[in-house]
């Protein structure tokens, strides 16, 4: 009952789970663009780093995201001139958190071939589950066609049997724990809702 209770939602009036959705993506449309110039500071060091070395798949990857966090803050910036449906604008939240994680895993299983660790998925999603709020829908969406892709590909970049099972063992754990983190913070999110709405 009690683990039951922990990814129960506190009861919203109808007429006010609407206002949630709006206010959950107001938070995350604040979030994302702080997140995107993070990323635009944290990716420009590293490319810099990378250049006096030559251009490879990693710089490529690094401007790759350096590129998408520009574009998405342009948008954002277009968009607070418009009135934009709420239903682009969450696509939009989505769609880079996605590109976000999709990121994380290209750079992980390039890793395989490098350094056999996976810290650049492990760090990404630890990000995703504890900076956005998303609901148990959402947040599949767009965390499980990238955890699906990195189980997928491990063992075409990593050919050390005892090195890939310890890594979906640990990762299923991580993964796990992370998606528990992420419901609890959105059911604490909307719970403060419900006592200030309602």
């Amino acid at each position: 009952m009690g683990i039951l209770h922990a990814f129960t939602l506190p009861s919203v009036p109808k007429e006010n789970k609407q206002k949630l959705k709006e206010v959950v993506l107001e938070e995350n449309w604040k979030r994302t663009k702080l997140f995107a110039i993070i990323i635009l500071i944290f990716e420009a060091i590293l490319i810099v780093r990378q250049l006096p070395g030559g251009i490879d798949l990693y710089v490529g990857l690094y401007l790759g995201l350096f590129g998408a966090a520009a574009i998405y803050l342009l948008c954002i910036y277009i968009m607070g001139k418009k009135k934009i449906p709420a239903g682009y604008r969450m696509f939009m939240v989505h769609f880079f958190v996605f590109l976000f994680l999709a990121w994380g895993t290209m750079v992980t299983l390039l890793d395989q071939l490098h350094y056999g660790h996976v810290m650049a998925f492990v760090v990404n999603y630890m990000c995703v589950s504890t900076l956005f709020l998303a609901n148990g829908k959402h947040y599949m969406l767009f965390a499980l066609p990238n955890v699906i892709f990195l189980y997928v590909g491990l063992p075409f970049y990593q050919q050390s049997a005892n090195m890939l099972s310890g890594h979906y063992t640990n990762l299923t754990v991580f993964i796990f724990f992370c998606w528990l983190a992420s419901q609890l913070l959105y059911k604490g999110f909307a719970a403060n809702f419900s006592i200030s709405f309602c």
